[in-house]
């Protein structure tokens, strides 16, 4: 309603007396209203701005307000109404009247609409009584006018009583209370639908939010921020999104080539919220920020993300996720202040968009959780069953239908008494109701006896509600073969364990007595105690042969049995590799010479002293050349080869031999292996010399490998580390 003396109750006032009044249309009212009664009327809006005038008087015009002096005093009457206005609350009704310093009269009242102020009325320019010409005779000379046309001027200021000013005065309120009364509820209900319309448009951004269902975060956030600018018809806008602790905020500004100027620095693009300024005021307030008069902030608070881009005035609305508040919306430069309507469309915007974001986010959430579970599922090669309480199937995964033994059009529904032996089905509802009752994953082995054999089965209960329990089904088959196979082979080992320690015992008991032997047969053949006849000394001399050979085989036997149990110990030091072949090639020389054979030597120069047990390198290498002296017919040739690559020493024995078939150089390192090479006329060995060459080398860990071909030879090689630091502490214990 129109109130023309008092405030009253203000509301919230987002308009001007210009919004609710047609003022082409009230000028010429106010014109005819001075062609019917004489009277200079005029209206102002609150800011002094002349709305509508009419009959101004020529002696104001021309004279009054075009003389600094006369000027002065119309002043003075224009601050005395001022006064009035502002304290009309207080008149009770009554319209103010003032006789200005140059003898006219001018009465005035301010208008408000719904408590608000928002024009001034005035009529005037007028006397009550006749004037007095002298007094304006004088005022003529005093500050220079033209008297004849100053008096002119008076003759035709109208003379009115003072019950014709209040009735001209309740005629005139009456006019602009019905007029204003009109336009306010005119505007409210273009208003009304602005509002409505600003509804459709947010309910709008949200549907079309809710479609965009490829999006990234980044291109929510566009959206988002882009929708709010245009709903509250801002220039400028911003999101910025709080971390967890509510420390920092991630600036999503508009894009410097949609604004001309850059609202947020590029390379700062997260704001600690203790330096940031007035745009986070709605995080430590919690509670929506309108700025009209950005000039009048603190200077403290002005600044801006990047202090780029000059801020008119702004609106900051938080953006809650429970208590807890999670975003900042930010806009600015809006061309008339915001208001609270402006508040409710960002915040209900900014509500239902964080609602989306969250929901989208869960969905998104659990389709990535249900794919992830889906394709874990589809990946394990495991039966899943859902039973309920009572064992009654319910679904099922199968990594194929071909892995299901009935079509499962003929178990789901049926409870599994009614698909499975009781051997089965009996311990499984059993199982089930355990995992129900204690939570406990119950586990249930099982055979079946199929068309292919027998199958081994292994079934975990886990509950996973209230009266659904999932059995993951695993066909452990070959699980069951690879633990008997394991089982055979530690039962293999632990025999040829126990064989291992027997041979070593016997061993130990037989080389007493058989040194014995030797020892008494070699004194014999020496003839110390006498002559002997021809066939009594070949005779001492096959048994001292004959021992001789047991022992080595005795020897052999021993030191397969210790590397066997783990207690063959390496006794590592440095010598010069040359000279151990010189002496195992010397202690067969005798044979070598037999034989007619050629020994060739290719050793490079570098090939010297290397770290190592002794011992065993001369083992190696006996074994290896004593091979190619006993299987190399008379006149061949062996060839030794010694050279250093990277940090070991590579050394090998090859023979001009008849060579080694191809199906037998897997076994040939095997103990007591008889491999084709050997069919030959000499004595066959024992199928010891190969295993412990392999032994050696491996307790060295180097490698030994074999190159032959039948007809052409036979190529051993093996190589050791050179240095010690390439020797496994595991391997040499007493390593000095």
């Amino acid at each position: 309603m129109i109130n023309m003396f008092s405030s009253g109750p203000t509301t919230e006032m987002n308009y001007k007396f210009v919004d609710l009044v047609d003022i082409p249309k009230l000028q010429d009212l106010m014109d005819s209203f001075y062609a019917v009664t004489g009277v200079t009327n005029a209206l102002l809006d609150a800011d002094g701005e002349i709305l509508v005038a009419a009959g101004w008087q020529d002696i104001c015009v021309k004279f009054h307000r075009s003389n600094p002096i006369t000027e002065k005093r119309c002043k003075e009457s224009d601050t005395q109404f001022v006064k009035f206005f502002d304290a009309s609350s207080a008149l009770n009704n009554r319209y103010f009247e003032y006789t200005c310093g140059n003898g006219l009269v001018d009465v005035g009242i301010p208008v408000y609409v719904e408590g608000n102020h928002l024009a001034n009325f005035y009529i005037g320019q007028f006397v009550y009584e006749k004037p007095d010409v002298e007094f304006f005779r004088v005022q003529a000379n005093e500050v220079g006018f033209a008297e004849k046309e100053y008096l002119e001027a008076l003759d035709k200021v109208p003379i009115f009583t003072r019950g014709q000013i209040d009735q001209l005065m309740d005629y005139f309120i009456k006019v602009v209370s019905f007029l204003t009364d009109s336009g306010l509820q005119k505007l409210k209900l273009t208003r009304a639908e602005e509002a409505l319309l600003l509804d459709e448009k947010r309910l709008e951004a949200l549907l079309k939010l809710n479609q965009m269902y490829d999006a990234t975060f980044e291109d929510i956030i566009d959206f988002v921020r882009e929708e709010s600018i245009t709903l509250t018809n801002s220039k400028i806008g911003y999101l910025a999104i709080l971390n967890e602790d509510g420390t920092l905020l991630s600036m999503h500004p508009q894009k410097q080539a949609d604004v001309g100027e850059c609202i947020a620095k590029d390379d700062v693009p997260d704001y600690p919220l203790e330096y940031a300024g007035f745009w986070v005021e709605a995080v430590r307030y919690g509670r929506p920020i309108i700025t009209n008069d950005h000039e009048a902030l603190d200077p403290l608070k002005k600044e801006s993300p990047g202090e780029h881009l000059k801020i008119l005035r702004n609106m900051d609305i938080p953006v809650f996720d429970g208590d807890k508040i999670v975003a900042v919306m930010g806009v600015g430069n809006k061309e008339t202040p915001y208001v609270e309507s402006d508040v409710r469309q960002l915040t209900l915007l900014m509500d239902g968009m964080w609602r989306m974001v969250k929901r989208r986010k869960a969905e998104g959430d659990l389709y990535k959780s249900e794919r992830r579970n889906r394709s874990i599922l589809n990946s394990i090669p495991d039966l899943i069953f859902k039973f309920s309480g009572d064992g009654t199937f319910m679904d099922y995964n199968a990594p194929s239908e071909e892995s299901l033994m009935i079509p499962a059009m003929e178990f789901i529904g049926k409870n599994i008494s009614d698909i499975f032996p009781k051997h089965i089905s009996t311990p499984s509802i059993v199982n089930i109701k355990k995992a129900l009752k204690d939570g406990n994953i119950e586990i249930l082995n099982y055979q079946m006896d199929l068309d292919e054999g027998v199958r081994y089965y292994e079934s975990r209960f886990v509950a996973t509600g209230e009266d659904e329990v999932l059995a993951i089904i695993r066909d452990i088959t070959d699980r069951k073969e690879s633990e008997k196979i394991l089982r055979e082979k530690a039962e293999a080992e632990a025999a040829n364990l126990s064989k291992s320690k027997f041979l070593a015992n016997m061993s130990h008991e037989l080389r007493t007595p058989l040194n014995a032997v030797i020892g008494f047969s070699e004194m014999l053949a020496s003839k110390n105690f006498g002559e002997l006849n021809e066939k009594q000394e070949r005779y001492v001399n096959n048994i001292s042969s004959s021992g001789s050979h047991l022992l080595e085989i005795i020897n052999d036997i021993l030191d397969l049995s210790k590397i066997e149990a783990g207690k063959m110990e390496l006794f590592i030091e440095e010598f010069n590799s040359l000279d151990a072949i010189d002496e195992v090639c010397y202690s067969l020389m005798p044979l070598i010479l037999k034989k007619d054979l050629k020994l060739n030597f290719s050793v490079d120069e570098d090939v010297g002293w290397i770290f190592a047990d002794i011992t065993k390198f001369k083992q190696i290498l006996y074994n290896l050349l004593s091979n190619a002296v006993k299987f190399t017919s008379e006149g061949g040739s062996i060839t030794i080869s010694g050279s250093i690559i990277g940090k070991e020493g590579h050394f090998s024995v090859e023979d001009t031999g008849k060579g080694i078939a191809a199906d037998s150089l897997s076994s040939i390192f095997d103990p007591f292996s008889q491999v084709e090479k050997f069919e030959t006329k000499v004595e066959k060995g024992t199928g010891l010399g190969l295993a412990l060459v392999k032994r050696f080398v491996m307790l060295h860990e180097g490698r030994v490998w074999v190159e032959s071909e039948l007809g052409k030879g036979s190529k051993f090689s093996f190589s050791l580390p050179i240095d010690p630091v390439h020797i496994g502490e595991s391997s040499m214990p007493y390593l000095k």
